[in-house]
């Protein structure tokens, strides 16, 4: 197993990892419209130079990714994902631990996701994540990480 940055051709298999991971969220919630389905690779390269897309491969094949950017101390993370295959097995934490130690000088992690998505929010407090602001209207909530140093 590798975890790295990704580069652009990696992109597309990127994405469609995203689409299988996230179809079941589209499921749950009756939307396919949501924006990790509708993404384009194109989008994808504005996450890419917004910031830093990792990936993680197993026997050369990508089995997970994440992307964040940092805005004024404060960095945003997005699209967790992990292959339905290898989901459970710690990848998603070794995402999340190695995302944040790009960012050193943070003062805060944020992310969001699905408010019935109990999953996630188990997964995100196990790593010290709250809640922090809820949008009911989108069926979101956010949780933040801060850093105390």
């Amino acid at each position: 197993m590798t975890i790295e940055k990704a580069g652009r051709s990696d992109l597309p298999a990127i994405l469609e990892l995203q689409k299988l991971c996230y179809r079941e969220v589209g499921e749950r919630y009756g939307d396919f419209s949501i924006p990790p389905l509708t993404q384009t690779v194109e989008g994808m390269k504005d996450d890419f130079i917004r910031g830093p897309i990792l990936k993680i491969t197993l026997d050369s094949r990508i089995i997970g990714s994440t992307r964040a950017y940092e805005d004024n101390g404060a960095v945003y993370i997005g699209r967790v994902i992990v292959h339905p295959d290898y989901q459970n097995q710690g990848f998603g934490k070794i995402l999340m631990r190695a995302v944040e130690e790009l960012f050193p000088q943070a003062k805060r992690f944020e992310l969001f996701t699905g408010c019935r998505d109990e999953k996630s929010i188990h997964f995100y407090g196990s790593l010290g994540y709250r809640k922090f602001k809820e949008e009911p209207e989108r069926n979101l909530i956010f949780l933040e990480k801060k850093i105390f140093s």
